[in-house]
């Protein structure tokens, strides 16, 4: 009421009129002021309109859509259209900025090149490993053939899907495994590798537990992830760990990872893993193993079918986080070789990933073969043999995960030479020192770890 009357003294005011205006002259003056700032609008819209347009011009003739991914990001964020920004509007930016940087390094090697020229053919979405710089050879296999296609042309995607040789099983083994099947508390042959064997049948017996529990027979919803990692998993990881104590510190359950702490050698995301084993020595804990167990084995809904495929992404990540954070770490540590200190054995490393889903067991490993990309290859894709019966699927288990730990012994050597090149008190490095340092650092490029928003 207050409103109309300020409205109407106003109105009197202006037109100077001795008498109450009638209704007729509240609306025309209310029309008349309506246009006015409709005008106002207009003209605003106009401007930024005249703005959107320069910038699809200017996009067009210069071939640089950085900027203009960049302006509709703003625009988003502006109008307050997170959906938009989450889904519709952020992956392009993304695949422009991991396109932009890929593209300053192509002529690295012919796999980046070929890479790089066929980025813009392909459709990626935000969570891509490809957007951090991890070649997943399984993910371009499925999703990405115009890649696959373009390296098949110039005969390096062999190369790039290079399989990894399984080591045979030694029929002596194989053998035992078979004998252990029907007497649990067999003793270990005369000859023999005494530590391989025992903790083989440590192994054997706990997946021959299984067969035992009804539970499991039955497939039943009541084994949660927690049961699955404490029956199946960790016998698994202490398999592949056995005599390794001096070199590995193995942890369980939501362990925060330092290396994604400081991704891109900035505050990072916190991510924490299922699995998490570390290298030990003096200078720094390096994460060597990481693994992620994506609910129970007998959960096979769609919200389940997505936590996989976010736990396999970031077991990618925090893979490439542990060997992009040790390389800065080495980068910092003072040596006593000083300027022929040569790093170029870092790039021997790798990196180990375990997921396990249903009741599959994938293993992976992560190279740093066809940089500034990781590669990241699948050993095994195996099902852990907790069926009764399945005599053979244990034995296969077995050969997977002898093959899988070798592969981790020659990186831990390698690090262990690594770790000779320093001194036993780790100093950061004197001024006089950069120099020699950015002659490493040139050595290794990185593409950055893409973080996907809101989350």
């Amino acid at each position: 009421m207050s409103n109309t009357n300020d409205n109407i003294q106003e109105i009197h005011t202006l037109e100077n009129l001795q008498e109450i205006p009638t209704l007729e002259n509240i609306q025309e003056l209310l029309s008349t002021r309506l246009k006015n700032s409709l005008l106002h609008v207009q003209m605003k819209l106009n401007d930024e309109l005249n703005e959107f347009w320069n910038m699809v011009k200017n996009t067009k003739e210069t071939n640089l859509y950085a900027l203009y991914g960049v302006y509709v990001e703003n625009c988003a964020k502006n109008l307050g259209f997170y959906d938009l920004l989450n889904q519709t509007i952020y992956d392009p930016i993304e695949f422009i900025k991991a396109k932009n940087i890929i593209s300053k390094y192509m002529d690295i090697n012919q796999v980046a090149k070929i890479i790089s020229q066929t980025f813009h053919k392909i459709s990626i979405v935000s969570n891509d490993l490809l957007l951090s710089g991890i070649i997943d050879v399984e993910n371009i296999i499925v999703r990405h053939m115009q890649i696959r296609d373009a390296l098949e042309k110039r005969n390096l995607w062999d190369a790039v899907n290079e399989q990894i040789r399984h080591i045979p099983l030694e029929k002596s083994l194989e053998n035992f495994i078979l004998d252990v099947r029907h007497n649990p508390f067999i003793n270990i042959p005369e000859y023999e590798d005494k530590s391989l064997f025992s903790n083989t049948k440590d192994l054997v017996n706990s997946m021959l537990g299984l067969w035992k529990i009804p539970e499991y027979q039955m497939q039943s919803f009541s084994i949660n992830e927690s049961t699955w990692e404490h029956d199946a998993l960790q016998p698994i990881v202490k398999f592949i760990t056995y005599d390794l104590e001096d070199d590995l510190f193995v942890r369980w359950d939501s362990i925060t990872s330092k290396a994604s702490q400081r991704r891109n050698g900035s505050k990072g995301p916190i991510k924490k893993n299922d699995i998490f084993v570390v290298h030990k020595n003096n200078h720094y804990e390096y994460e060597v193993l990481l693994g992620e167990v994506s609910n129970g084995p007998f959960f096979n809904t769609t919200q389940v079918q997505s936590h996989t495929y976010d736990d396999h992404n970031k077991l990618g990540k925090c893979g490439k986080d542990s060997l992009d954070d040790a390389l800065n770490c080495f980068m910092k540590l003072n040596n006593p070789a000083g300027k022929n200190l040569n790093l170029k054995i870092f790039k021997e490393i790798n990196a180990f990933l375990i997921h396990a889903h249903g009741t599959s067991l994938e293993l992976f490993i992560l190279d740093q073969k066809f940089e500034p990309f990781f590669r990241l290859r699948r050993l095994s894709n195996i099902s852990v043999p907790y069926k009764q019966g399945t005599i053979g699927g244990i034995i296969d288990l077995v050969q997977n995960l002898l093959t899988f730990r070798n592969i981790l012994i020659c990186t831990l050597n390698k690090l262990k030479e690594i770790n000779n090149l320093f001194k036993m008190k780790p100093q950061f490095v004197a001024k006089e020192s950069n120099k020699q340092n950015e002659a490493n650092k040139s050595n290794f490029i990185r593409i950055p770890t893409l973080n996907t928003p809101l989350k």
